[in-house]
């Protein structure tokens, strides 16, 4: 997109991004790497503008279309045919917008450290048990494969297995390049110290078991250290958006009941802000904090049914010429098998993918608006039909989404409630 701008725009562009990348300092290089964005800081701060530039002139055009159309509306003293009103708003939305993009790296990087910090004692401990009969690199592979346990630290390893077989670095000079980019000074330190152990010849598994103690440790500190941040927020969240809106309110309330004055200009911190800040909220504790695990892993497996005994089937499960009927009745007979189990299992078909839930979610709000359109909630909510209607499409769009989100932990804490028994059975056995 920038290519089709005129040379004296992406010149100026340029001497822009130029200009932003020396007052933000390398600190800024870092965060984008840090935070796994997938482009070069030049390429963020490009991105950025055309998102700004975007956005101011949605505004500009918006602003036009309500002066030449007139439509008026006033809240708090502020009138849409007013163009103060629109310069106010360009001038606090824009840059508004403008410092969340260039905060959003470090936000991400900070999530992730915690994140990678919380793991990095059980992944330490799981390359002390593969280190007496694997070298150190096929350790970083096994952990760079094993992302459902480890996550993010997972991902930092992957940079290694990325350097090393797509850039033909060796191990220690991959390591060295992550240790430059990654977010958490814990794993800087134990990849420094692993170098250094590896260089020597020293003995890699005294000092994975050393450090499966030490870091067990420091995510304890960490996770203290995070509780105490959501506390604060929590704090800040009840004041903000539970504690100072009903206080609010019951004063607006009570000046309303001496006077005439309308209470029309509340609806927008009811409807907008106060829901608007809580899903921040949200967002910036799921980056903070490392999520609950409830994702449904799937591999391919390929099958072969049938075996060389079978005459007219190949080992490989192949069926040569004249054997397509067979073939497509076997294939049809299993799709029923697949749909008779799904259909005597519906909770577990259902909590299996969030697809299923979406499409109910979008059925029940297509049948509230259906319901709205045809009058409905005028005859319900006399008073307010259109905000009663809005809460509860709302509603309805979320419930079979929860449900499916509450049915799916609900299982995965049903079957870590019995592993403890189920292992302590298993050793029995021996």
């Amino acid at each position: 997109m920038l290519l089709s701008l005129p040379p004296s725009l992406l010149r100026a562009e340029q001497k822009l991004t130029d200009l932003e990348l020396r007052l933000h300092g390398t600190a800024f290089r870092n965060a984008v790497r840090s935070a796994h964005i997938p482009m070069t800081a030049e390429q963020y701060l490009r991105t950025s503008h055309i998102q700004l530039g975007l956005l101011a002139g949605g505004i500009l055009f918006l602003s036009l279309i309500v002066l030449i159309t007139g439509l008026e509306i006033t809240l708090l003293s502020f009138s849409t045919i007013d163009p103060v009103t629109w310069l106010g708003i360009l001038g606090i939305v824009v840059p508004g917008t403008y410092a969340f993009q260039v905060y959003y790296p470090v936000i991400v990087a900070r999530g992730r450290r915690s994140k990678i910090e919380l793991d990095l004692p059980y992944a330490i401990s799981y390359m002390q048990a593969l280190s007496t009969t694997m070298p150190p690199y096929e350790m970083m592979r096994r952990i760079y494969e094993e992302s459902d346990m480890f996550g993010e630290v997972s991902k930092e390893f992957g940079m290694i297995i990325r350097d090393v077989e797509l850039f033909g670095d060796d191990m220690i000079t991959a390591m060295r390049n992550l240790q430059r980019v990654t977010p958490s000074p814990h794993l800087r330190d134990f990849l420094n110290d692993l170098g250094i152990v590896f260089d020597s010849g020293g003995d890699i598994a005294s000092y994975l078991g050393a450090k499966t103690e030490y870091y067990r440790d420091q995510a304890r500190q960490e996770l203290e250290l995070v509780l105490k941040t959501i506390e604060i927020m929590a704090e800040v969240y009840v004041s903000a958006f539970v504690a100072g809106p009903i206080a609010l309110i019951i004063m607006i309330v009570a000046q309303g009941m001496t006077n005439s004055q309308g209470m029309e200009w509340i609806l927008p911190l009811m409807y907008v802000l106060i829901p608007a800040g809580a899903i921040v909220m949200i967002w910036i504790l799921s980056l903070m904090l490392p999520p609950e695990n409830l994702e449904v892993t799937r591999k391919e497996v390929v099958e072969h049914d049938f075996g060389s005994s079978i005459p007219g089937i190949g080992a490989d499960g192949s069926s040569p010429a004249g054997n397509e009927e067979f073939v497509r009745r076997i294939a049809a007979q299993k799709q029923r098998h697949m749909v008779m189990n799904r259909l005597k299992n519906p909770l577990r078909t259902y909590i299996t993918s969030y697809d299923y839930s979406l499409v109910a979610a979008m059925i029940v709000a297509g049948i509230i608006t259906a319901l709205w359109f045809f009058g409905w909630f005028d005859t319900l909510l006399p008073h307010n039909p259109f905000e009663g209607f809005l809460c509860i499409a709302i509603i309805g769009f979320m419930a079979p989404v929860v449900v499916a989100y509450e049915g799916r932990r609900w299982y995965v804490r049903s079957v870590e409630a019995h592993l403890p028994e189920f292992l302590r059975e298993l050793s029995d056995m021996k």
